[in-house]
């Protein structure tokens, strides 16, 4: 049973081995490895729990309020030429997992490889994280997505890329018997998709594993640089109102709040490292629609599918992605009459998505309690962003495309491959770019040097003893692909190495005793 805040009329106090702040990829799967060891383990969530008979009754204007943090869209504000880029991410016991598309890349060999050898991160090797992809992957049921779940709009885009000799792939999903609602970023209807809130937190809570939502952790609680705790409030779910103080007592702490979450709890603690919250990566992204004579139906198959992989030595991928139908209304031009004309189209509009791997970076700081973000982006990470951009609207107009919806203030749409080659790529301002991020990543980065780093490769704080990091906030560079996996991977290693030194240290009590 998954207790929620609504539960309790008075402040709470609990005890447990090891305390998971979050319960997302990171924190559900060191839930599930640490109580399935035998340690006392106890998971608390700021979002609330939505089982999937609650979730799968949501409008997606429900989803976004309830189940993602600042209803779908928080800001990460352009410093110099740089566009506003809107963070979607989860809020809600199983985190993202629950509200993303279920694409599973494994973290490419060369970003390990990077981090063994120009990070000095030697625990990662190739082997080792195979092994622990290989577990993972059973467990979520990763497979490839079937043809038949293929949309028409993509069927067109793999056929031109192969004509023009681009490299492609199918996408592989933690997704089983997909039946098309094309709404897993508001949560799958019938679970078909299997996020840690129906794999690893059930697995852990088999185990003893307790689970609170609506709990709102503040700070870790230090004594002389030692680890006691967490506290923090009880939420009101709907208001985010803080009802009652609760102090949870652990051996452990391990934060897995993300990578917008982490570092505020670390600068709340008063946790002195530099590196607390800089160096965040966004993958920034940019939708590309195109429009064809033929009903394309994209809502008819999975939200998913298909990705262009040719650019990625580039740094940008191409993905197929089927928005919401509301969230594509939003972005195609005009209001009113002229609205409702773009909107017609509709059946026959085909969405595709770029996303580069950034070597820009942000900071995450603590603003009235929030995450104030900003992020400067690279004249070379533009640069990446604006030839994706133009490569699918080329691709689509090579693809029979009869119009393509480009991302921009300046150039909403263009009607021939001839009026899009007219635009002047050079001259398109950043601030200009219509661009959202699924994967903040990086803000309290591992490292070997507490100067430039904020936890050591197993995902221990440089500066405070027990206190462990497993999210996407520790990894260390952009990863080039969809991060989920790579998150899972890294909590698990971090996992492993709790273990290790909790073992040691009961093996050394039970030397002194003897």
């Amino acid at each position: 049973m998954i207790r929620e805040g609504r539960e309790f009329s008075h402040s709470l106090e609990l005890e447990c081995d090891a305390v998971v702040v979050g319960s997302g990829c990171g924190g559900a799967v060191v839930a599930k490895i640490l109580s399935e060891a035998g340690l006392s383990v106890i998971v608390l969530e700021e979002g609330g729990y939505y089982p999937q008979e609650k979730y799968g009754q949501f409008t997606p204007a429900d989803s976004l309020r309830y189940m993602y943090r600042d209803f779908g869209g928080t800001p990460a504000i352009g410093l110099g030429d740089t566009p506003l880029i809107l963070i979607q991410a989860g809020r809600c016991v199983g985190g993202s997992s629950v509200v993303n598309g279920g694409v599973c890349f494994r973290t490419p060999p060369e970003v390990i490889q990077k981090w063994r050898t120009q990070l000095g991160l030697t625990s990662f090797t190739q082997e080792h994280m195979e092994r622990i992809f290989e577990e993972i992957e059973r467990e979520l049921q990763v497979q490839p997505v079937p043809e038949q779940l293929h949309n028409r709009g993509v069927l067109k885009l793999r056929e031109a890329a192969k004509k023009k000799g681009y490299s492609s792939l199918t996408l592989r999903r933690n997704v089983v018997h997909c039946d098309t609602s094309c709404r897993c970023i508001f949560g799958c209807p019938k679970d078909r998709k299997q996020s840690v809130l129906v794999t690893y937190l059930r697995k852990a809570q088999d185990k003893g594993a307790q689970i609170y939502a609506d709990f709102q952790v503040k700070r870790v609680v230090l004594r002389k640089n030692r680890v006691l705790g967490v506290e923090g409030h009880i939420l009101e779910r709907y208001s985010g109102f803080p009802l009652f103080p609760f102090f949870v007592r652990a051996k452990l702490v391990v934060l897995a709040a993300g990578s917008l979450g982490t570092p505020l709890i670390l600068q709340k603690s008063r946790v002195r490292l530099k590196a607390i919250g800089r160096n965040l990566t966004l993958h920034p992204g940019a939708r590309v629609y195109g429009i064809f004579e033929e009903p394309i139906y994209g809502w008819r198959g999975a939200f998913q599918s298909y990705c262009i992989d040719h650019f990625a030595k580039e740094g940008f991928k191409l993905i197929s992605i089927f928005p919401p139908l509301g969230v594509i209304s939003a972005t195609l031009p005009g209001f009113g009459k002229t609205n409702q004309e773009h909107l017609k189209l509709l059946p026959y509009l085909s969405a595709f998505g770029v996303m580069i791997s950034d070597e820009s970076h942000g900071r995450v700081r603590t603003f009235f309690g929030k995450p104030l973000i900003t992020y400067r982006m690279l004249p070379r990470d533009k640069a990446k962003l604006l030839k994706g951009i133009y490569t699918l609207a080329e691709l689509y107009f090579e693809a029979g495309a009869k119009r393509v919806y480009l991302p921009f203030q300046t150039h909403p749409f263009v009607d021939s491959l001839e009026e899009l080659r007219k635009i002047d790529f050079e001259k398109i301002r950043a601030k200009w770019i219509e661009c959202g991020s699924q994967h903040p990543l990086g803000s309290c980065r591992m490292g070997s040097s507490p100067k430039t780093s904020v936890v050591n490769e197993y995902g221990a704080c440089h500066a405070v003893p027990n206190l462990f990091i497993a999210d996407g906030s520790a990894i260390p560079t952009s990863v080039a692909v969809n991060p989920q996996i790579t998150v899972m991977a890294i909590a698990a290693k971090v996992s492993e190495h709790i273990l290790e030194f909790w073992n040691s240290k009961d093996k050394l009590l039970a030397k002194m005793k003897g």
